[in-house]
């Protein structure tokens, strides 16, 4: 929440998180926050 003014609304923005439960919570604060173009990766990213 701290550093969403870091964050261009002008671009797409991806979040992914090992699990997916962190990118959905950063999701839903993005999209509540007024950003449009925002994906998630379901199920999360493990490398």
């Amino acid at each position: 929440m701290d550093n969403l003014n870091k964050i261009s609304k002008n671009n797409p923005v991806i979040v992914h998180c090992q699990s997916g439960a962190r990118a959905a919570i950063a999701h839903f604060i993005l999209i509540a926050n007024g950003f449009d173009n925002v994906k998630s990766f379901a199920g999360g990213w493990v490398d």
